[in-house]
């Protein structure tokens, strides 16, 4: 039984959905956008927000079926303990996948952009060990440190986005509706990675106070993330245009580099989002880090999860240095997320639906 201490809020579930979805795609998603619709890449960034909703709706349904007995113990109990646990260990090796390739991607944008002499692993590794040590601390100390991280990374981004405004050409934005719609559907799946994360309703729903208000809650955090995500597609296609931004590995990084602030408060923008942006990847590499502990922790029976965190940072470290380069390793997301990313969001919550609606049929005929 969970007590209501180890609870979180509505208030903190909007912060988890937030943190977890914003993570390192943030810093390439113009480029993939512009690079499939080139000016209408806004509107997509608008489009592709809108067609999660449905997917977030199925897994907050999905959710509510795991609120009483776990992740993979609904899971046994509907298919049986051995095709229960079968069906986890894909959404296990997706997380172990995301952190590893979310440090490394992280651990290549650092080295390009301020430790070009270190080496990948020496910046890999400190961040995997630390979003295993906040992860370790359980839910309601990561959700203390998301509350407190939430209102600076709010007011810096806005206070970026003030900044980067004025000297922006917005007629770069034209032509609109100018892309085929089979480029539509192109970008819709190349940018549906960036808006993934909302999966973890499944894994944390028993620890949320009312499990029926997931999807309302869920959905405003995924509004509010379709919102950041396209200004800043906005911002970098007023600044650059489409060839410059389809051009750039890291379209806001670049944009917080050209950013000129009036009266010289500070030299360097890009520091600062940089600072911002560590704690985007901080977060969402923590909040999966648990969850693939929960996940791990309840497949083989265990009740803690302090050293399931810990025995796989050789796993994910691993998995981290899968590719020779940046190129590489944005392939392997999209790969992971076209593979177990699908299972985890839409055909394994379709599955509880549906194994959990013919259980109950079932019953009531007898």
């Amino acid at each position: 039984m969970i007590s209501d201490n180890d609870k979180i809020s509505n208030y903190q579930l909007n912060i988890f959905v937030i943190l977890t979805i914003i993570e390192i795609g943030m810093a390439a998603l113009p480029a993939i956008l512009v690079k499939e619709v080139k000016s209408d890449a806004w509107i997509l960034s608008i489009i592709t927000g809108l067609v999660n909703i449905p997917f977030l709706y199925i897994v907050s349904k999905a959710a509510q079926k795991t609120s009483t007995q776990g992740f993979v113990g609904c899971l046994k109990s509907l298919f049986g303990k051995a095709a229960g646990t079968i069906l986890a260990i894909p959404v296990l090796v997706y997380f172990l996948f995301m952190v590893g390739l979310e440090s490394r991607l992280f651990g290549e944008t650092v080295k390009m952009y301020f430790l070009q002499r270190t080496p990948i692993e020496f910046i890999v590794m400190p961040i995997i060990i630390e979003a295993v040590f906040l992860a370790k601390g359980g839910i309601e100390v990561i959700g203390r440190f998301f509350e407190a991280v939430f209102f600076p990374i709010v007011l810096i981004n806005v206070l970026l986005i003030l900044i980067a405004i004025p000297k922006n050409d917005f007629t770069n934005l034209l032509p609109v509706f100018s892309a085929d719609i089979k480029e539509y559907f192109s970008a819709i799946i190349a940018g549906s990675n960036s808006f993934f994360g909302y999966e973890l309703l499944l894994i944390i729903s028993p620890y949320i106070k009312e499990p029926k208000k997931m999807f309302k809650t869920s959905t405003k955090a995924l509004l509010i993330v379709t919102g950041f995500y396209t200004i800043a597609v906005i911002l970098n296609l007023g600044k650059f245009g489409v060839e410059e931004t389809k051009s750039l590995m890291f379209p806001v990084i670049a944009l917080a580099k050209a950013i000129d602030v009036p009266g010289s408060i500070f030299e360097r923008a890009e520091g600062i989002l940089m600072a911002v942006w560590v704690l985007h990847v901080f977060t969402t590499m923590a909040m999966i880090t648990y969850l693939y502990s929960v996940v791990g922790a309840e497949i083989i029976g265990h009740k803690g999860i302090k050293h399931i965190a810990t025995l796989y940072i050789p796993v994910v470290y691993l998995f981290g240095l899968l590719g020779d380069n940046v190129a590489q390793v944005f392939k392997n997301i999209n790969m992971v997320g076209a593979t177990l990313g699908i299972y985890t969001v839409i055909i394994l919550p379709l599955l509880i639906l549906i194994a959990s609606y013919i259980k109950n049929k079932g019953g009531s005929k007898g």
